[in-house]
């Protein structure tokens, strides 16, 4: 936040449709018993950028980073 406030999340998402992801989350993190999981993290991560993936698309890129390893 460039006005210097902090905030804390346990899910939040960034860019174009992301008010429409964030609402997803807000209603769905719930649901995940496990998020310290990490497989449990990324698949709930998907579904919530499968709200917002135009119908037909089937491609969705994502990496993965953790503290002191690079990008996966």
């Amino acid at each position: 936040d460039p006005s210097g406030t902090y905030s804390s999340w346990k899910a939040y998402c960034t860019g174009r449709n992301a008010k429409t992801v964030n609402e997803w989350l807000e209603r769905n993190y719930g649901t995940c018993d496990t998020a310290e999981d990490e497989l449990v993290a990324i698949k709930l991560a998907i579904r919530g950028l499968q709200e917002v993936v135009e119908q037909g698309d089937n491609n969705i890129d994502i990496a993965v980073m953790r503290r002191g390893k690079g990008l996966e």
